[in-house]
């Protein structure tokens, strides 16, 4: 037993640890855990990214059953839904997509609660304030590496947005191999499923991540709300919609984001670290790396440019 040391002191024996021995299996399992700690951060992460990636999945699956329902119509950027974006037709809502396919995500309940409201109380608003009455938000929008997300407190928060370039009317101008997008009427949607993808399904982004919270400096308190029902909000839950500084070819996204370090509320960012996930139109997720360029990530925001995907696509 070479740790042991025995002593006597008169009749009897005590054996136990010297200082030095205590002191050196202490650093061996500090050595141990800061060896283990990267390889549970990475397990935890690749959780985290699974977890993250079957929610696009299933809101890409919402958002195209939400089309088949209403006969290949895509939901507004923001607006009423079904009908006419611009008008309550006594049977529709106003809000974003993420509003709308809450009958299709196992929230018809809430959904109803929400038409409820705006009939009874002509409320535009209605999608904000039943959110808020909420003491717990929706599991499938939040994903688990949104360190700003905290799903009790923030109950309107999402770690989502929509294109705004698929969801929204666009014009797109291609001058060679450069696609760029020039905001017009916007929001007012009109877009079909699959006609509205010409590009392609599998080659354009349909949802993309989004920090719930982004408290910058200059920003704050802006992110991406599931129940906005304002456009021009920085809450708004969508990216590639701002000023030409923020869409193609400008459209950017952050990776390893977090509420304190966002670069801004505009664009895509998302916790998870190398990689930001994307829900593509054909029902996939698409893993993007960080290294892909600028110009790539534009082109598979553009639905209709009709050019290839780069080969770091």
């Amino acid at each position: 037993m070479p740790f042991l040391v025995s002593r006597r002191r008169g009749r009897d024996t005590y054996l136990g640890f010297t200082l030095i021995e205590l002191l050196v299996v202490i650093a061996i399992i500090a050595i141990l855990i800061g060896l283990l700690l990267p390889a549970v951060q990475k397990v935890r992460e690749a959780a985290n990214r699974s977890q993250c990636s079957n929610n696009l999945k299933q809101m890409n699956l919402g958002i195209q059953n939400c089309a088949d329902t209403y006969g290949g119509a895509l939901p507004p950027v923001c607006g009423y839904f079904p009908g006419n974006y611009n008008v309550w037709n006594g049977n529709n809502v106003r809000g974003q997509p993420h509003a709308f396919i809450l009958p299709f995500i196992e929230q018809q309940n809430m959904y109803n609660d929400i038409l409820a409201v705006m009939k009874s109380k002509s409320d535009p608003d209605a999608v904000w304030h039943v959110a808020s009455s909420l003491r717990i938000g929706i599991k499938i929008y939040a994903c688990p590496s949104d360190s700003s997300f905290m799903l009790s407190s923030y109950p309107r928060d999402a770690s989502y947005a929509v294109n705004a370039l698929l969801f929204g009317q666009s014009a797109v101008t291609v001058t060679g191999n450069t696609a760029t997008f020039n905001r017009n009427a916007g929001y007012a949607g009109g877009a079909r499923f699959p006609a509205s993808l010409p590009d392609g399904t599998s080659n354009t982004i349909m949802w993309i991540e989004k920090i719930g919270e982004c408290h910058t400096t200059s920003e704050n308190s802006s992110g991406t709300t599931w129940a906005n029902t304002t456009l021009n909000n920085p809450h708004l839950g969508a990216v590639a919609w701002w000023s030409p500084t923020y869409t193609p070819p400008n459209a950017y996204f952050q990776i390893a984001a977090t509420d304190a370090k966002c670069i801004t509320y505009r664009n895509a960012s998302t916790g998870h670290t190398g990689v930001i996930l994307a829900g593509m139109g054909d029902g996939s997720v698409k893993y993007i790396a960080q290294g892909m360029s600028a110009n790539t990530y534009g082109l598979a925001l553009i639905p209709n440019d009709g050019l290839p995907l780069p080969q770091d696509w």
